[in-house]
């Protein structure tokens, strides 16, 4: 059997009176579309001291890097990995320094509120080759 995270683009629900603590959020944050002609080595998510900054990079590397899954691995609608899909730009920053499993949560909602993003868990089985 083979783990993946199946994603898409909705609403993402929550149960009211679920009693779990809300997930954590950035103090400030800015999500925007990359602009046209950016460099391609100004590229990648960097992480330190509660500070998010993600520079030309592709949602699939986004997804990936919130919840720590090979890209392979996740499943996106096919005209997200359209080459002609924006690369994207986030700055966001938490209060005080947080370790960066928590950055990685907080991105996970801060992509559900701005993107409404929506993801979830399931096993599949497949066909494995191994050299």
């Amino acid at each position: 059997m083979q783990g993946g995270a199946q994603a898409g683009f909705s609403q993402s629900e929550q149960s009211a009176g679920s009693g779990t603590a809300p997930p954590p959020t950035f103090d400030a944050a800015s999500a925007k579309v990359t602009p046209a002609g950016q460099a391609p080595q100004n590229f990648g998510v960097k992480c330190e001291n509660g500070r998010l900054t993600v520079r030309n990079t592709p949602l699939i590397t986004i997804v990936s890097w919130a919840y720590e899954l090979n890209p392979a691995d996740i499943i996106l609608p096919g005209w997200t990995r359209n080459p002609g899909m924006p690369n994207y730009d986030i700055d966001a920053k938490a209060d005080g320094s947080v370790p960066p499993a928590q950055v990685k949560l907080m991105l996970q909602k801060l992509l559900a509120d701005r993107f409404k993003f929506a993801a979830h868990h399931e096993l599949r089985e497949g066909v494995h080759m191994v050299l």
